[in-house]
């Protein structure tokens, strides 16, 4: 559970995507490559009004620093997925 106003911050290393979803309020993901996301500081937001999840691309090679931003107090579930080769399959995380 997030407080309205605050973030959870995240490091996912080794991950193609990253997933938010089961939203049980205003809860936005934030992406960055450099650090740690904040306002308008990140690579990703997949921002849309109304939506229930919310997806980024990430490079696997690198580090990914992912924020979770509440707008109002509420729940969620991130996904981080990495592929596991040629044969399409992948390994998910569930964080938080």
């Amino acid at each position: 559970m997030l407080d309205a106003g605050t973030w959870e911050y995240f490091e996912v290393t080794g991950a193609s995507s990253i997933k938010l979803f089961d939203l049980s309020a205003d809860l936005d993901l934030y992406v960055s490559r450099t650090g740690t996301p904040a306002g308008e500081q990140y690579d990703c937001r997949p921002y849309s009004s109304g939506s229930t999840e919310e997806i980024c691309s990430l490079d696997p090679s690198g580090t990914s620093y992912i924020g979770v931003k509440a707008f109002e107090g509420g729940s969620y579930t991130l996904l981080a997925t990495a592929d596991s080769g040629s044969d399409g399959g992948g390994t998910a995380l569930t964080i938080g």
